[in-house]
């Protein structure tokens, strides 16, 4: 016996949609190599919520560069990116690509007992990494200000990226979480209070600008009533740090205390 299911449409009061797409997971997932890499995404969401009004759609993407297999890349993605521009309710966020060198095991000859995973004789090889940073961040924060902001009654998400999945859960268990308006400022306020009071902080408060949803400024409190303030000003991105900048010697005739775990 053969199952067949179909999507079918239920009549219902109307409610606002706002699409949240992950731009790369939905191109290599889902369009690479067929007919649709030209989708208009207001109109799918349109066509898959036909009693619903489609609010607002956010693609979250990053510009690429052209390589020598690929040199015009960057121009089909710009043409691509500007007809999105053009559509009223469809808003491009974008990230970046952070280009690093890594060393990575060679595939050949692949691996006798598994040939999915690397085989541990190969000798590695430097390569270029060119990683997209940001779209799935710029995502997750963009859905919680529009939840904080009521600009939804349906949130719909297309992405196969699970990376936040895990730690959205674990504060998720470990904090009460609400949001509220920085008095005095333009800025967005997170406040996390713990569930369980094991630790020496009666509150976490992150300050968050509202346009680029960098994170301004960092407040813990304890319950002595004690509060450290940690403002984040003119932030850098993609810059190249020294390794000495993390290394720390003890300076000679120093008292060390150490601190049981």
């Amino acid at each position: 016996m053969t199952a067949v299911s179909r999507l079918v449409a239920v009549e219902h009061p109307p409610r606002r949609v706002n699409v949240y797409i992950d731009g790369f997971n939905l191109y290599y997932g889902s369009l690479k190599g067929t007919p649709y890499k030209w989708l208009d995404p207001y109109a799918l969401a349109c066509a898959l919520m036909p009693y619903d009004h489609v609010a607002a759609v956010h693609y979250f993407t990053a510009r690429v560069k052209p390589t020598p297999r690929n040199t015009s890349v960057h121009q089909r993605q710009g043409i691509y990116l500007r007809a999105l521009a053009t559509l009223p309710n469809v808003h491009v966020r974008e990230g970046f690509f952070l280009l690093k060198n890594s060393r990575q095991p060679k595939v050949e000859p692949v691996n006798p007992s598994n040939p999915k995973i690397p085989n541990p004789a190969n000798p590695t090889v430097e390569v270029w990494l060119n990683e997209e940073k940001g779209s799935d961040v710029n995502l997750a924060t963009q859905l919680l200000m529009d939840a904080f902001d009521d600009n939804f009654d349906l949130a719909v998400v297309i992405s196969n990226d699970s990376d936040l999945a895990w730690p959205i859960l674990m504060v998720r268990k470990k904090f009460k979480i609400a949001l509220a308006r920085a008095e005095g400022e333009y800025l967005y306020e997170l406040r996390m209070t713990p569930i369980e009071r094991t630790m020496n902080v009666s509150e976490i408060r992150l300050y968050i600008t509202p346009r680029s949803y960098n994170i301004a400024r960092i407040v813990t409190l304890n319950d002595l009533g004690d509060d450290t303030r940690i403002d984040i000003i003119q932030p850098q991105f993609n810059v190249n740090l020294e390794p000495s900048l993390f290394s720390f010697d003890i300076p000679p005739g120093a008292d060390v205390q150490k601190i049981d775990d």
